[in-house]
């Protein structure tokens, strides 16, 4: 996290500022209240540039975990791009996948020369076929290292429960997990249990 903390002051618009006002937009892909969210945008906001920049911070969720259908998405772009179309902020922060795709796809035009910094992404971003100026920091998820660590501790284990919530996040990783762990653990029983939410 420290990474993509440092990454903010690599942006000229963001560091280089002198008794001003910066605008910082977080766009999260999923609905508020999420833990790691919570998190994130507290140590967000606790970001200070220097003592004569002051930074205001818009903030909007696309909760794509509830609202993920074509026309759902397309009134949350119009809303989002008639809100920053003129009121531009200096950075856009996408946090996870589903995010910095809505901005590609719906407010490629909106946030053409704005820098977008990504976060929490668990795949190896190709920046050439970006169509933004992006960058960020990878969550690398090692699934089979974190399984052999919990066995370690506990090596009488013969149950392993992987549980997914409603998002799409959770549902590939379920993917990954039933993918890479296949049949290499003839001793372990997995059981998969999705679409539990945190309400």
């Amino acid at each position: 996290m420290l990474n993509l903390f440092f990454l903010l002051f690599l942006f000229p618009s963001i560091s280089h500022a002198s008794s001003t006002i910066k605008k910082i937009l977080i766009l999260y892909s999923f609905q508020p209240r999420m833990p790691a969210y919570e998190l994130l945008d507290k140590n967000f906001r606790d970001i200070h540039l220097n003592k004569d920049t002051r930074v205001k911070y818009f903030t909007e969720y696309l909760e794509q975990s509830r609202f993920r259908d074509e026309k759902s998405l397309k009134k949350q772009a119009d809303l989002i791009n008639h809100k920053y179309r003129i009121n531009k902020p200096d950075i856009v922060i996408a946090v996870m996948s589903p995010a910095l795709d809505f901005i590609q796809k719906y407010c490629n035009d909106t946030f053409f020369k704005t820098p977008v910094l990504y976060a929490l992404i668990d795949e190896k971003i190709d920046h050439k076929k970006l169509q933004i100026k992006a960058t960020g920091v990878n969550l690398h998820i090692d699934l089979v290292k974190t399984l052999n660590t919990a066995l370690s501790v506990q090596p009488e284990t013969r149950d392993v429960y992987v549980i997914a919530g409603t998002s799409i996040l959770g549902s590939s990783w379920q993917a990954q997990a039933k993918e890479e762990f296949g049949q290499s653990y003839s001793q372990l029983n997995f059981h998969y249990l999705s679409n539990l939410s945190w309400e």
